[in-house]
């Protein structure tokens, strides 16, 4: 009598072994309509994260565009009180101070977030 094997039992034949189950990193083949609607979806939430940096560096931009115009007036109104105190020579260098803020303020809330995103990676590098 010749040993029990499982796998040639009477009316089994061999069987194949088990599927292991996908490795991590390794990719899953897709199929049709579930390709598809995968492919879709990528797209969807790259646009919706698009959106998401471009909202808020929009909002970034505003409050630092808001804080520098701030910080350019009060420079303003500390340029006049030095004037007014016959600190001349001071005057001048905080009008100055003040003059490039304004002008750098301008310069920012006409930029889009587009080039903003792209001036930060380019800096990243």
């Amino acid at each position: 009598m010749e040993p029990s094997n499982p796998n040639t039992q009477q009316g089994r034949g061999t069987q194949p072994p088990p599927k292991s189950p996908p490795q991590p990193g390794a990719s899953v083949p897709q199929t049709g309509a579930a390709e598809g609607r995968s492919s879709e979806f990528a797209v969807e939430m790259k646009e919706a994260a698009k959106a998401k940096v471009k909202e808020g560096t929009d909002n970034a931009k505003r409050a630092v565009t808001s804080t520098v115009s701030h910080g350019s007036e009060a420079l303003g109104r500390a340029a006049d009180t030095l004037r007014d105190q016959g600190e001349e020579t001071l005057a001048k260098t905080t009008t100055s101070i003040a003059t490039g803020l304004s002008e750098y303020a301008e310069r920012l809330e006409k930029r889009s977030a587009e080039d903003l995103i792209q001036d930060l990676a380019r800096l990243a590098r």
